[in-house]
């Protein structure tokens, strides 16, 4: 498990990250695809930091 931000952070790297959700588990997931190593985080956080965001204006 990591962070939204981290999250956010390695989807917009130059890692080759693939998606790989876990949607029965509300987690939104990536695989590194060099390593097969993957990543989670609770849907709920990226839709906080989205609204968080989105307030910032």
């Amino acid at each position: 498990m990591v962070s939204a931000q981290e999250f956010i952070d390695l989807m917009m790297s130059h890692a080759e990250f693939e998606r790989a959700d876990e949607p029965e588990a509300n987690l939104l997931g990536l695989i590194d695809r060099a390593t097969g190593g993957r990543v989670f985080v609770r849907a709920e956080e990226i839709d906080i930091l989205r609204g968080t965001a989105l307030h910032l204006n």
